[in-house]
């Protein structure tokens, strides 16, 4: 019988924890999660095998989650004016229960791993946003995530996020992490764009080497709605990572990009998936990622049309550059087309700088060193010019640059 790893630490935990004046029926939703975690899978991220990483380290009971994990946001004037929500999980199961109760049962009936189940029956701290019906928002939504390593104590977080019909918005979450103890962290997130709605998520990931990282997002997209993801996955730990979209209604949108920077002895393995439903849905998956070292990352993109799909789209890319000779990758692009009226296709690639750009740059008096970086920035740079704060794109372009340069070694 093959050994199971992570039903061996789930069993050696002998506290949980709950939110002070948490109602009944999240408690239950905690118990009923936990309890199916045996006849559950992992996630199967081809050609990384993170089965094998730890999963959790035992909780301490006088740890609170705030010594843990802090998420910070700002309450701007333009969001007061349209009665928008942004607030702790906790906060929300007290003040927004009418809210946040249908949307937590409609994520517990619908989980299917054993991550996402974990997450949701240990979830000590998190966010809840909710932007009313034909609310536009000109400024983002900004969520500092903080990750505290020092009590050895694993993060348990979740963001959920709700566009009514006919809102438009964007949200930044930063997550990071202070300390150099291993930790484990478990990051969720649930989006739900309703009807002709519009939300830009952008993420960016860069927590400490000595984290394992379990970063599971989830879109449902619904009629005419979009939902577009921007995600850097720039972690120095270990990461293993599920971002996926459902285009459940006629019309609906999403395009998927992820950048991925991998170092020393890391290893990513990241699948990006769209599933057309919706008729006339449309789906598109960009990832780039640039290794170093004897790291490693493998992006799996996967685009899936259900029967029922007519004249959806989805299309997807998958690009590496490779930085040393040392360093793996690999670039596999997935279509499940269960339709004939549709059109889809993919693309995928890996290999070094290009040198006529390379060549082109130097030409003009660029010295070798830095066009490399200008090389290397154009290629990750799909979600640069599209990030709304100019504070996390400075930020998101100083983590690129720690990466590439001052945080490599020779390993």
């Amino acid at each position: 019988m093959v050994r199971d790893k992570f039903m061996k630490q789930i069993n050696q935990i002998t506290t949980t924890k709950t939110f002070p004046q948490e109602p009944a029926w999240f408690t239950k939703i905690r118990n009923e999660e936990f309890s199916k975690l045996g006849d559950e899978k992992l996630p199967r991220i081809d050609k990384i095998n993170y089965q094998n990483w730890p999963f959790i380290n035992q909780p301490d009971p006088e740890v609170t989650a705030d010594e843990n994990v802090t998420n910070e946001y700002q309450i701007t004037p333009e969001m007061e004016a349209a009665n928008v929500i942004v607030c702790s999980i906790e906060e929300a199961l007290l003040k927004h229960e009418s809210l946040l109760k249908p949307v937590i049962e409609k994520i517990a009936a619908e989980q299917s791993d054993r991550l996402t189940s974990l997450n949701l029956a240990l979830v000590t701290h998190g966010t809840f946003v909710y932007v009313p019906k034909n609310i536009t928002l000109k400024n983002p939504i900004t969520i500092k995530t903080r990750e505290n390593t020092v009590n050895n104590q694993d993060v348990f977080d979740r963001t959920i996020v709700v566009g009514d019909i006919n809102s438009n918005f964007n949200v930044v979450q930063n997550t990071s992490s202070v300390g150099n103890n291993q930790i484990n962290s478990h990051l969720t997130a649930n989006i739900f764009a309703k009807e002709n709605s519009k939300i830009q998520f952008f993420g960016m990931d860069a927590t400490a080497s000595h984290t394992n990282n379990f970063i599971n997002r989830k879109a449902i997209v619904g009629k005419h709605a979009t939902m577009n993801w921007m995600i850097g996955a720039l972690n120095n730990g270990n990461t293993a990572a599920d971002f996926s979209t459902e285009l459940i209604g006629d019309g609906s949108v999403s395009d998927s990009r992820i950048v991925a920077i991998s170092n020393q002895k890391q290893q990513q393995g990241i699948n990006t998936r769209i599933t057309n439903y919706g008729l006339h849905s449309d789906a598109q998956i960009d990832q780039r990622g640039a290794i170093l070292d004897k790291s490693k990352v493998v992006f799996n993109g996967i685009g899936k049309v259900q029967h029922g799909a007519h004249q959806a789209n989805n299309q997807q890319q998958n690009h590496i550059l490779m930085l040393s000779e040392n360093a793996s990758g690999d670039a596999n692009p997935i279509l499940l087309i269960n339709e004939n009226d549709v059109v889809a296709g993919h693309a995928a690639s890996i290999g070094r700088i290009n040198e006529k750009q390379l060549y082109y740059l130097m030409s003009r008096g660029i010295p070798e060193e830095i066009a490399q970086k200008l090389v290397i920035r154009g290629f990750l740079g799909i979600i640069l010019d599209q990030i709304p704060s100019s504070e996390i794109k400075s930020e998101m372009i100083n983590t690129i640059e720690r990466k590439l340069e001052h945080e490599r070694t020779n390993v």
